[in-house]
């Protein structure tokens, strides 16, 4: 129950933190550079046009007669409308929000072990040829830029290997969208029974899955290593070893739990990069993803899709942290609430 009441307080705390954001995105926005009435339609056209587009969009307003204007429809629901793709905000954050999320998911459902098994398996074994293996592979990890590495796997397994299909985005470019049902392509051709276009949809997530797992899991490399070697070394270990348990036991049960604290916090940290940090991702591979979304936005100054995909990343990057605040208290009882 004190962890219930302790998230409670968490997501109440969150408002004052969003209402913030909120004012910080939209003034931030206003401020950016580019004329929104000018680049929806052109340079070419006599004032009068403009400014009627300027009325027509809200932009003859007094920038606080704008922010409480937006913040009024936000409370009905309405994130504005994309003059550049001619949709709602919120119909177009329907279909591209959930190919973020299905990205990042699979990412992290193949980072998170792999990391932990990794850096478990290196402090274990300190000094031996697979841990300098291991510190090989984050150094790689941490200092090869995402988007070169994506362009160098496209190159090799895609143009060389011909072993994946080209990066049109989640299908081929005739390829028909399953039945929309949750916005993963993978579960919804699952539940549509289409079993081929279950396998091109996996397919197409292979590279970008691939490329996101190696530069997000060194970092839980290498917090899952350091924390490690402090705790094979620490008093209560050694009292383990001492009393006979086996080696993997004392790494497996003893040691990884009291680890867990700060590899969990490097997992957060990491879910959040993903959210707003796959922009790269999305526009070598056409992924048509909500970063992809808002820089095609930000290049025409349509600043409707702009705000709303910052205020969704910020909303859920609160939710991550409180996932990552409420996991402490289940890894380590000791944990009390303040």
């Amino acid at each position: 129950m004190k962890v219930l009441g302790y998230a409670g307080r968490r997501l109440i705390w969150m408002l004052p933190t969003l209402i913030g954001a909120l004012i910080v995105i939209f003034f931030l926005t206003q401020a950016l550079p580019g004329n929104a009435a000018m680049s929806r339609v052109g340079q070419f056209v006599n004032p009068e046009t403009i400014a009627q587009v300027k009325h027509n969009m809200g932009l003859d307003k007094t920038v606080p007669e704008q922010f409480v204007i937006y913040v009024g429809h936000l409370f009905q629901g309405d994130f504005g409308h994309s003059w550049k793709t001619g949709n709602d905000v919120i119909i177009d954050l329907g279909d591209r929000l959930p190919a973020t999320i299905e990205l990042t998911l699979y990412t992290l459902i193949i980072a998170i072990p792999l990391g932990i098994v990794l850096g478990t398996l290196a402090a274990a074994t300190k000094g031996s040829w697979f841990d300098r293996i291991i510190h090989t592979y984050v150094t790689f990890s941490l200092g090869i830029p995402v988007f070169w590495l994506s362009l160098m796997l496209v190159y090799i397994f895609f143009f060389l290997l011909g072993l994946v299909p080209s990066p049109t985005g989640r299908l081929d470019i005739l390829d028909t969208p399953p039945p929309h049902i949750t916005g993963f392509y993978t579960l919804d051709t699952l539940f549509a029974g289409d079993t081929e276009m279950f396998g091109r949809a996996v397919a197409h997530m292979i590279l970008p899955v691939l490329a996101l797992v190696f530069v997000t899991s060194g970092p839980i490399v290498r917090v899952t290593y350091s924390t490690m070697s402090n705790q094979l070394t620490s008093d209560h270990i050694r009292a383990a070893t001492a009393s006979g348990l086996s080696r993997w036991r004392i790494v497996g049960r003893y040691a990884l739990k009291n680890a867990m604290i700060p590899i969990v916090t490097a997992v957060g940290l990491t879910a959040r990069l993903l959210l707003g940090g796959a922009v790269l991702i999305e526009i070598v591979f056409s992924w048509p993803g909500i970063g992809r979304y808002a820089v095609e936005s930000l290049l025409v100054a349509d600043l409707a899709p702009l705000q709303a995909v910052v205020l969704i990343t910020t909303i859920l990057t609160l939710l991550i942290n409180l996932v990552v605040d409420v996991s402490y208290f289940w890894f380590d009882p000791r944990i009390k609430v303040a």
